[in-house]
């Protein structure tokens, strides 16, 4: 049985302005993401079950296993001469919820990738899937550490204050790259914005945590360091259940597709609700952005001998103070 998780069912789906065919054997289709690289289809058929389809050529060698998933049929299957197809179908409408954040998932886990790059796109495809399968399959997750709800917390707070004030929360959603491993947390407008957030009693320090999170050969990087304060008192600050409760009530005025987004961003971060997300509350101690720039301190890979493939490092927040930016900088570029 698939569980139910903590978001509630949306009263609107992205499958709702599809119409069931009329015909037997028909299904009637719709592009998912027109700017995404990988072709995605929602859709619906006779019986008026929700499709999701993603089509590539054949990749080269066999054909992959396909993870099997409670009340969803999933099928890799041939669609026409030269083109495959994983075809998701929803068997149990009580799971609509579930199954749109799971194929936003899909597409938001997979960004970056090309069409060209067959094998690749079909292999991040069905990891995907199979690491839903085994969401599903353990059910209610675990509280997330301390350090894990601050970092969930410092993103949605950029969200919600830098972000969500220069554009629509649906561009402002789909910007947020945390939760899938970038290695920057948010992207939008060619524009890489990467969040760090403290206690206010921790030493203030940028900690990087590869190579390339400052390597401004893909675009110009922002860093954004935060401090917050924690308070037992809700007048105060807000709690992390707080801030998700205010973006997914702003996400469901918007459309189910925006809800999609933000809910499947929400569980591969590993957050559900749980009332351990009550407290403690927090308030923005501190807020700075720092650009970085070719003097600013840092190791990116043209700086490194040969043979190093990897590494971690920490800035002093007195280095990076002649970075210092306004935030109305991250979008005058």
């Amino acid at each position: 049985m698939m569980r139910s998780f903590w978001m509630p069912s949306n009263e609107s789906s992205a499958w709702d302005p599809i119409d069931k065919p009329t015909i037997p054997n028909e299904e009637v289709i719709r592009r998912a993401d027109a700017e995404h690289e990988l072709d995605f289809f929602r859709g619906k058929d006779f019986m008026g079950r929700n499709l999701f389809m993603f089509r590539t050529p054949r990749p080269p060698g066999r054909l992959p296993e396909i993870p099997r998933l409670a009340e969803i049929d999933a099928v890799f299957e041939q669609f026409d001469s030269d083109t495959y197809q994983l075809k998701l179908v929803l068997n149990n409408p009580n799971h609509a919820d579930i199954f749109g954040s799971l194929c936003a998932n899909l597409i938001e886990g997979t960004r970056g990738f090309h069409r060209e790059n067959t094998a690749e796109a079909v292999s991040a495809v069905i990891s995907r899937l199979a690491h839903w399968q085994g969401m599903l399959r353990r059910g209610r997750p675990e509280v997330l550490s301390e350090i894990k709800q601050l970092g969930l917390y410092g993103e949605l707070l950029v969200l919600k204050e830098i972000i969500l004030q220069n554009f629509p929360l649906k561009n402002a959603v789909k910007s947020w790259r945390g939760p899938y491993g970038d290695e920057q947390d948010f992207s939008i407008n060619n524009v890489l914005i990467e969040v760090k957030t403290q206690r206010d009693s921790a030493d203030r320090k940028l900690s990087i945590s590869s190579l390339d999170q400052l390597n401004t050969d893909s675009g110009p990087i922002f860093i954004c360091h935060q401090t917050l304060t924690t308070h037992d008192d809700q007048s105060i600050g807000t709690s992390l259940r707080q801030l998700v409760n205010e973006l997914l009530a702003l996400a469901h005025e918007t459309d189910a597709i925006t809800t999609d987004t933000l809910s499947a961003g929400l569980r591969e971060y590993g957050y559900e609700d749980h009332d351990e997300y009550d407290i403690p509350y927090r308030s923005l101690q501190k807020r700075t952005v720092y650009r970085i720039s070719e003097s600013f301190p840092r190791i990116v890979p043209n700086k490194v001998d040969i043979g190093i493939s990897s590494a971690e490092y920490t800035i002093t927040i007195e280095a990076a103070e002649p970075f210092k930016t306004d935030p109305t900088e991250i979008w005058s570029l």
